[in-house]
């Protein structure tokens, strides 16, 4: 399933879910007049749900 897709079945909204990485994304944009909060942020995600969260962003951007 691509971040997208994952983004797209969040139910989540509007709350955030520890783990669920369209509610990453949107946590991060909500951070984002502050780059130091963000990058405190993403430091305490796994690997593999920074790397998926930082995908979305970039998507989205496009």
């Amino acid at each position: 399933m691509t971040p997208a897709e994952l983004q797209a079945l969040c139910t989540h909204q509007p709350y955030y879910q520890k783990g669920c990485i369209a509610c990453n994304a949107r946590y991060v944009k909500f951070l984002r007049p502050s780059r130091q909060k963000q990058d405190a942020y993403l430091a305490g995600l796994s690997e593999h749900e920074r790397a998926l969260t930082l995908e979305i962003l970039k998507g989205e951007r496009e």
